[in-house]
């Protein structure tokens, strides 16, 4: 079947000798959906929050959606906050390309505009740090003089041209303990991705016992918020998402920062609500990997598909309405030659750059939703790289977000709006928790006044069992 693809492969000699892996992968989701249409079901319906973007999404089922309804979100304007920061901190630009992502330069701005923004989130509450890979995610951790992850990471070995060496040891230091070569005390702590916070180490490496050198972003990072760090096996989840949860609930809490990858396990399925999360940050853009079998055979794919779709027979010079393509199958037909404006033809497939392009949008689209859990919730979300200044990357944001997408207007005034929005969102959440404790005590505790169905509107006396909803 030209909709699978049959891969054969072998990492090594000793993988060879224990036998070869035969994957089947599907690439056309549109032959489950017509197999459920041809069911002739009255309706189907599909839903989620990062659908987006839709045209897309449709054809790539290959139904026809004539009903399509994206919503905008239940809040208000002034609990929100979008902005790309396309330059960091001492104006250096940031964008997470594959030829920038191991550049020196790049890594430091990044750090350092990470310890900017951290400093102005407000203290209690969390920040969601999305990268675009786990190996983005080590290289940066690493070169910011962080515990040493690339032994979990094979980009960093695919760059180098040296195995795989996810089965590592972690160097002296990494572990429970110990010092690092530089002097810098690590301290004790129950695993490899719970950081406390540890305001000393700023101080300590300043001088004294640190010998007068400068503090690593790490340590500073350290100084101001508890990190946390998304493990890569599942079975650390629960513990790692439980440090986290600890260190916010913390009386006096300085806050945490949990830092994980776009598609990755606390992308979804965590519900990060109020304080859990008041800033999510993306750094890049998580394409898939380009040269990744089932990524390439998806896009070859795709491109064939579309390439055929192109072809418009006419019945003219042979060709007729049993025409058939050279693996068999009917070729779509035009009555006429003289409609040939692109513009006019409706479109029937997606071309493997879209897709490609779509499925690290999703992928965003996913990681940003953690921000806003309820109708009283607030955050901010940022962008940390010049190309979500691109319309084609604002286009692909979901619908709820695009209105409130601020320019990219530097660094010290996104700092400076970054302080203003959290000062007033604050006030209000309070403002709020007081007038829904006052309602609670009015109604006696009895049903759920859905008040923003309602607001701005008169009170309507005999019709008030229609502003309750009880459960």
């Amino acid at each position: 079947n030209q909709n699978h693809h049959p891969s054969r492969t072998s990492s090594s000699s000793s993988s060879s000798a224990k036998g070869r892996t035969l994957s089947y992968w599907c690439f056309a989701p549109s032959l489950a959906m017509n197999e459920l249409s041809s069911l002739r079901v009255r309706s189907i319906l599909v839903t989620s929050g990062t659908l987006s973007p839709l045209p897309s999404y449709s054809l790539e089922l290959g139904l026809p959606f004539p009903h399509t309804l994206e919503n905008p979100h239940i809040i208000q304007d002034d609990q929100i906050h979008v902005r790309v920061v396309g330059k960091g901190v001492t104006g250096k630009t940031l964008c997470c390309t594959y030829e920038k992502r191991d550049n020196e330069t790049y890594i430091h701005e990044l750090g350092s505009t990470i310890l900017g923004l951290a400093r102005v989130i407000p203290a209690g509450g969390g920040i969601l740090l999305f990268f675009p890979s786990y190996g983005v995610m080590d290289t940066c951790i690493e070169r910011w003089g962080g515990p040493l992850l690339s032994a979990r990471s094979s980009w960093n070995a695919q760059k180098k041209n040296t195995p795989n060496s996810f089965f590592r040891p972690r160097r002296g230091g990494a572990g429970a303990g110990g010092r690092r070569s530089s002097g810098t005390p690590i301290g004790p702590r129950k695993n490899s991705y719970s950081f406390p916070y540890a305001p000393d180490f700023y101080a300590s490496s300043s001088g004294g016992a640190g010998g007068g050198r400068l503090p690593t972003i790490w340590e500073r990072l350290r100084s101001i918020k508890s990190i946390v760090l998304e493990p890569k096996s599942s079975i650390e989840l629960k513990d790692a998402i439980h440090e986290f949860d600890k260190y916010i609930a913390m009386p006096k809490s300085p806050g945490c920062i949990l830092m994980g990858v776009c598609r990755g396990k606390i992308s979804e399925g965590i519900d990060f609500a109020d304080d859990k999360c008041r800033a999510v940050l993306i750094t890049g853009i998580p394409f898939a990997p380009y040269l990744d079998p089932k990524v390439k055979l998806k896009r070859e794919y795709l491109d064939k598909q579309k390439s055929r779709s192109m072809i418009r027979p006419t019945g003219e010079g042979g060709f007729d309405d049993n025409s058939k393509d050279a693996e068999g199958q009917d070729l779509p037909r035009s009555t006429s030659t003289s409609n040939t404006n692109p513009s006019s033809k409706k479109k029937t497939c997606l071309s493997g750059a879209e897709w490609y392009m779509q499925q690290a949008h999703r992928a965003v689209n996913q990681a940003i939703g953690r921000v806003i859990r309820h109708r009283s919730d607030y955050g901010v979300i940022l962008f940390l790289d010049v190309r979500y200044n691109e319309q084609r990357n604002h286009a692909g944001l979901s619908k709820w977000v695009r209105p409130h997408l601020q320019k990219d207007v530097g660094f010290g005034a996104s700092i400076g709006a970054l302080v203003k929005f959290f000062k007033t969102a604050r006030k209000k959440a309070e403002l709020d928790l007081i007038e829904r404790n006052h309602g609670e005590n009015v109604n006696g505790g009895r049903g759920i006044r859905l008040a923003y169905e309602q607001e701005n509107k008169p009170e309507m006396g005999d019709q008030i069992g229609d502003d309750m909803t009880k459960i």
